[in-house]
């Protein structure tokens, strides 16, 4: 892999370790097996709190209940992403990767694996407590930009606390005044798709979510490079 990483692009670079990253979480399957029992299990929780029948929750409520089941799952599978790797395999990266190449194919694998968890469990909700949203269409693509927008903020969240010693205790401490303003809007264009509102998607929540992201990457690209060399 050596030889590979010094003969390629930067984009042929961010390909090779996104495809390392999907290999290795894809041999430890007993994570990947925990993570859908984790959103599976969430789900399941909420279906037998409401007395195990389907189509009685309000709109708001259940909307409500999807960010909540997304957030928690994207804490729990990205609070690990950097603790999966060995002293010597980080030390392989530290001098073989830039800084920069290195979260952003974290940040990619990352949303891949979050928007396949996010549908996951809205699939698994709408069979189990059933499906009010008049907008489909529009519901399934605010899950996708939410899971890729937590999963941009978690990512920084998770690099910088991979240097403490309570990276458990300080995730969701740390996380909670990024990801609120993201969740706000989130929630808005999901309501909005819920209710079969006639609005703008761009407008309304495509452009202002990726505006945070790019705050978020841009400050990801000044900070990261100081915290990997910590």
């Amino acid at each position: 892999m050596a030889k590979q990483l010094q003969l390629l692009s930067p984009l042929g670079t961010l390909w090779l370790l996104l495809r390392h990253e999907v290999e290795q979480e894809w041999r430890q399957k007993a994570t990947v097996g925990g993570l859908l029992l984790y959103a599976a299990g969430a789900v399941f929780i909420c279906f037998a709190s409401i007395g195990m029948q389907v189509g009685i929750l309000k709109g708001p409520i259940w909307n409500s209940l999807i960010w909540i089941i997304l957030l928690f799952t994207s804490l729990t599978a990205i609070g690990r992403s950097f603790g999966n790797a060995n002293r010597g395999t980080q030390l392989y990266y530290y001098t073989m990767v830039p800084a920069s190449t290195f979260l952003v194919a974290k940040m990619l694998y990352n949303s891949l694996m979050t928007s396949a968890l996010g549908l996951l469990s809205l699939l698994l909700f709408s069979v189990m407590i059933g499906n009010p949203v008049a907008n489909h269409l529009n519901y399934i693509l605010t899950v996708i930009l939410g899971s890729v927008s937590l999963s941009g903020t978690l990512t920084l969240i998770a690099g910088i606390v991979s240097k403490a010693s309570a990276s458990s205790t300080l995730m969701p401490v740390l996380s909670f005044p990024l990801v609120l303003p993201q969740l706000l809007l989130l929630i808005k264009l999901s309501k909005h798709a819920l209710d079969g509102l006639e609005t703008d998607f761009a407008a309304q929540g495509l452009w202002p979510v990726l505006g945070l992201m790019g705050l978020v990457v841009a400050l990801s690209y000044s900070l990261f490079p100081y915290i990997w060399r910590s």
